[in-house]
């Protein structure tokens, strides 16, 4: 756990996560030329909570279509949707992963059988330096007087 930063923003405990981005990058980029499905995968082993993620994430735009456009002012563009992966744990049945990986940064929602961890960018919670990139944390863990208040300022 990374007792240096204490309680970011209301989420205790958590542990931070470091792993080499371009190492990531570049299996993405390599996994994104890829010309069939079952080769456009990556793996990731991350470890927290006593335990290691055995990720096997595969490319995932079901709920897109292909070309996915938008559209905004009399214009159309094209969006890249390789970034989305899905799949599950490894050694875990009845699991489950959905995750984006941009410029090797990884997050997502992990679905275990013990809770859901969230995977999410360390610069959305504090501006202190860290060793690490990324925090891990069990969902139950956060801080609901936080979540109330975002969703009463959302569904306004």
């Amino acid at each position: 756990m990374s007792s240096s930063l204490g309680a970011l923003n209301g989420i205790s405990p958590f542990e931070g996560l470091s792993s080499d981005r371009e190492a990531l990058h570049r299996r993405h980029q390599l996994a994104k030329r890829e010309t069939q499905p079952q080769d456009q995968t990556l793996q990731l082993d991350p470890r927290a909570f006593h335990r290691t993620f055995r990720l096997r994430l595969r490319r995932d735009t079901m709920g897109f279509t292909e070309p996915f456009k938008v559209f905004s002012e009399n214009r159309s563009s094209t969006v890249d949707l390789f970034h989305l992966y899905s799949e599950e744990l490894e050694d875990e049945r009845c699991s489950s992963c959905h995750s984006t990986v941009i410029q090797g940064q990884f997050e997502g929602s992990v679905l275990t059988t013990s809770g859901t961890y969230q995977v999410e960018a360390i610069h959305r919670y504090t501006s202190q330096p860290s060793q690490h990139h990324s925090i891990i944390y069990h969902e139950d863990d956060m801080d609901k007087r936080i979540v109330e208040h975002l969703m009463s300022v959302l569904l306004k």
